[in-house]
């Protein structure tokens, strides 16, 4: 219910404050110089507690961007795969630093577009060539904004909000599909220089990644309980799109777990584990070294996935197997190797009908 109870200042003037009272919700209190304005609030806020809506408007004026990612970081970042909740993280601190100031209701799509745009733009030099280059992918710039937008889903579970300013109005940049895979030559210089590497691990982990195309976190993150050896299987279950997937263990990947095996440390379950530490083996350094040696350019550990789909299309394998074996979401996904694919595919009928059709009658 609503009290109005007038005031008088020392100047003479009368104000009117509004307090409205209701069991398990907080006291709302204004003050309006007419009562009149008074009564019209106190309707209005009366109507919007009915309705379930008050409060949650009333927590979105309280509550800024840094309380929610807090929040947000504290409570459900936990639950999260160890890659997300690292990824998360630093994507979720920038929010914090650029927007984190802001009431929840400040937060507009307008202001959300400006950071995107600043991201789009910055631009970083390389050292040795200075060529300048964009200094953040475009598919990193959707994982930002889809950090963000994850943050804001919960503050609408909380009843911080009623909606956010992302879902349904902020549209995702198109990701950089790259197609980039090895060659014959670089990948003999590629393997070679693996080989030379001061670790042997180098060489066992880019095999994996292409003999397998799992990705690099599927690599690091393998341990021993998830390598079948007796059945020639081994199995993802943390994958990017959280589902469990078999890969079958080719005669040389079996050699490389194999010998792994035997000499493994029996206190760590890693297949690739640190040798200082219990954590994975950290491989980037030398895998950088070996891309300089090799004189491989423009190519990421990821693109041996690439590689391994690519050489899978050549070799005629159907897109759904190449689904299946690589763990894609979607067969949109896979549109990159269908013209490698339709290339192959060409070569064989026309061989067939050359060889078997081809002269016509005699």
């Amino acid at each position: 219910m609503a009290y109005i109870q007038a005031r008088e200042g020392k100047d003479g003037k009368k104000t009117y404050r509004v307090q409205i009272r209701r069991r398990g919700q907080p006291i709302q209190s204004a003050t309006f110089p007419t009562k009149t304005a008074a009564q019209k609030w106190a309707r209005k806020i009366e109507s919007q507690i009915d309705e379930g809506k008050h409060f949650k408007t009333s927590l979105s004026k309280q509550k800024t961007v840094a309380d929610m990612i807090d929040r947000y970081t504290e409570t459900i970042l936990p639950h999260k795969s160890s890659s997300t909740r690292n990824h998360q993280t630093t994507q979720l601190q920038w929010w914090k630093d650029q927007v984190g100031d802001y009431k929840l209701t400040e937060l507009k799509t307008s202001i959300i577009l400006e950071q995107r745009d600043k991201m789009l733009a910055k631009t970083k030099t390389d050292n040795v060539t200075g060529v300048e280059s964009s200094y953040y992918a475009n598919a990193s710039i959707n994982r930002y904004i889809a950090a963000l937008s994850a943050a804001l889903s919960a503050a609408i579970d909380w009843d911080w909000l009623d909606t956010h300013p992302i879902r349904g109005r902020i549209k995702a940049l198109e990701e950089n599909k790259r197609t980039r895979f090895l060659n014959d030559e670089e990948r003999k210089a590629l393997l070679t220089a693996c080989k030379n590497a001061s670790n042997p691990m180098l060489y066992e982990i880019v095999m994996l990644g292409l003999c397998t195309g799992m990705r690099s976190s599927e690599i690091m993150n393998l341990t021993w309980d998830h390598v079948d050896l007796e059945n020639r299987w081994l199995y993802v279950d943390k994958a990017k799109n959280k589902e469990k997937r078999g890969i079958f263990i080719t005669d040389e990947v079996f050699d490389i777990l194999g010998k792994r095996y035997e000499s493994r440390d029996p206190e760590k379950n890693w297949v690739f584990a640190s040798e200082t530490v219990d954590a994975p083996y950290e491989f980037r350094k030398l895998w950088n070294k070996a891309l300089e040696k090799a004189g491989v350019e423009d190519f990421q550990f990821h693109d041996l996935r690439h590689t391994f789909a690519s050489y899978m299309a050549i070799n005629g394998v159907s897109p759904l197997i190449i689904k299946k074996i690589t763990g894609h979401k979607q067969l949109s996904s896979l549109q990159r190797y269908t013209h490698l694919m339709k290339d192959h595919t060409a070569e064989a009928i026309s061989s067939m009908t050359k060889k078997y059709v081809g002269g016509g009658e005699e």
